[in-house]
């Protein structure tokens, strides 16, 4: 059983970005490549900063990543931690 998980619909940009998925409509995102779990993205009234977080482990071809972070950059997101990120 595959599950999809939600995230706020502030980060879809932000998702769409780096996981390279289709946006199909205001909420939902799918993998292209028919690999990976849909991602449902849902507005929520207030931050939950405690339960019900989310850890997405991404891997993506060494040609691609640095244009995925880019990507990511620029849809919102932030480097926290560079040790990993491309050179």
């Amino acid at each position: 059983m595959r599950r999809s998980p939600r995230v706020s619909a502030d980060g879809l940009p932000f998702w769409r970005a780096v996981l390279g998925y289709e946006q199909v409509s205001d909420e939902d995102l799918l993998d292209p490549r028919r690999r990976g779990p849909a991602i449902w993205c849902q507005q929520m009234k207030e931050l939950r900063t405690e339960r019900n977080r989310i850890h997405v482990d991404v891997s993506v071809p060494h040609a691609q990543a640095e244009a995925r972070v880019a990507a990511g950059v620029a849809a919102g997101g932030r480097i926290v931690f560079g040790r990993d990120t491309p050179a």
